[in-house]
């Protein structure tokens, strides 16, 4: 059972947590529902890894629901779980209910969590406290705060939200950046984004690219691409599109340029296989574009698939595709790249970024006739999409690697705590 502790006057000094040899990271996993949050979900776990990677510089100390916990010793093994009672709610998610309610006349008021964070930080002698999921979930904390603002669509597509999620993303974003020690991006993109359009100052916001998640390597080391294709009955020849039904993620022109691409190669019978949560509000349009290019037939909805198995769906297929109008980076495209896999995207927000030094090929994603063009290149010519597939590997390798963003990680720490990194 978890104790409700009593508060305490906040002593820690700077100096004390400079002379410590490991700094005492809290991650904040509060905010997260496991098998739904998607990228963020990603996002903390490996952050959590890569701070596992040099114990005596980083110690993470995550901050969960009890409910959480099971899924977290699994996922994370060895890594100290500070539970919080089922009785608590986040902030943030709290923030969304009070929202809601606000708009059609109910209450106005949040409560409170049950446990302060300024509490927790106490209990678990905290030098930083870290929050992956756009917003603090609880503004008590004492410890400078690190706060990944992954991006800002609701600015770019606000048909995509709600009125109440608009409202809640416009305060609450703001405030948390306003609070937050340092701001890290995922992109140069979303950080020229969030310069752009929160009060905050350059100095505040970091760029620092994703990694890889590990356990989509080690995965295909054990998940072949033979036991792939006979799982899950993967056709012989297709492209891969890893993506949830979001509007966004602009299936319907993807299942265009499979259309066109079917239609002019016959000698290719390339399929598309998609991969992520089917419960959005972009279902609906996905289904209609499926019979509006009559491709129902040749498109593989796999729903979830376990992370160890992704690595060998990824090597089974040609190329990975990424025709998304919004992303603050990809990790379908840096986990292809990682594998060796060619990938390709749109040219627009962060996606470039990933295709430097001739990493992959750029469409425009309003265009099914330039998906299509890039499509039928890469079938034709497998020598071409090898090279980029090499070309693509070298960067990730470079850019994307657990120990890269761990390095870089550590070194905004210790930035923060005013100490070296290495110390």
């Amino acid at each position: 059972m978890t104790t409700v502790l009593q508060t305490r006057p906040h002593t820690r000094t700077l100096q004390e947590s400079r002379r410590r040899v490991a700094l005492r990271v809290g991650v904040d996993a509060t905010q997260i529902v496991f098998g739904v949050s998607g990228g963020v979900e990603v996002y903390f776990r490996t952050l959590v890894r890569a701070l596992q990677q040099s114990p005596e510089a980083t110690t993470p100390l995550v901050i969960a629901r009890d409910s959480q916990a099971a899924a977290l010793r699994r996922d994370l093994p060895g890594v100290r779980i500070r539970e919080l009672p089922t009785v608590y709610d986040s902030l943030g998610v709290r923030a969304k209910r009070w929202m809601s309610r606000k708009l059609i006349g109910g209450p106005a008021t949040p409560p409170l969590p049950s446990v302060p964070f300024r509490i927790v930080e106490e209990e678990l002698e905290l030098d930083l406290l870290h929050c992956p999921v756009q917003m603090f979930a609880d503004g008590t904390f004492e410890s400078p705060g690190v706060l990944n603002l992954h991006d800002l669509q609701h600015l770019h597509f606000p048909e995509n939200f709600s009125t109440a999620e608009l409202t809640l993303r416009h305060q609450r974003y703001d405030e948390s950046a306003q609070r937050a020690a340092a701001i890290v991006a995922s992109s140069d993109f979303t950080r020229g984004d969030i310069l752009a359009h929160l009060d905050v100052s350059d100095a505040k916001v970091h760029t620092i690219p994703v990694a890889c998640d590990p356990e989509i390597i080690d995965g295909a080391h054990r998940f072949s691409t033979e036991t792939a294709r006979e799982r899950y009955r993967l056709p012989e020849m297709f492209a891969f599109y890893p993506a949830a039904f979001w509007p966004h993620k602009n299936h319907a022109r993807l299942f265009e340029a499979l259309a066109i691409v079917r239609s002019r190669s016959l000698r290719h019978d390339l399929k598309l296989v998609c991969a992520g949560c089917r419960k959005h509000s972009g279902r609906d349009a996905v289904e209609q574009a499926l019979d509006r290019f009559d491709v129902r037939d040749h498109v593989l909805f796999l729903d979830y698939i376990p992370t160890a198995h992704l690595g060998g769906v990824y090597k089974a297929s040609q190329f990975c595709v990424m025709s998304s109008l919004f992303e603050s980076s990809s990790y379908p495209v840096i986990e292809a790249q990682t594998l060796g896999v060619a990938a390709m995207c749109s040219a627009i927000t962060s996606l470039p970024e990933l295709m430097d030094e001739g990493a992959g090929l750029l469409f425009d994603p309003h265009s099914p006739e330039s998906i299509a063009e890039k499509m039928l290149r890469w079938l034709d010519d497998p020598t071409d999409r090898r090279e980029h597939a090499e070309r693509g590997r070298t960067r990730a390798a470079r850019e994307h690697s657990l120990q890269t963003y761990a390095s870089r990680m550590r070194d905004l720490y210790a930035s923060i705590i005013g100490r070296d990194a290495d110390v």
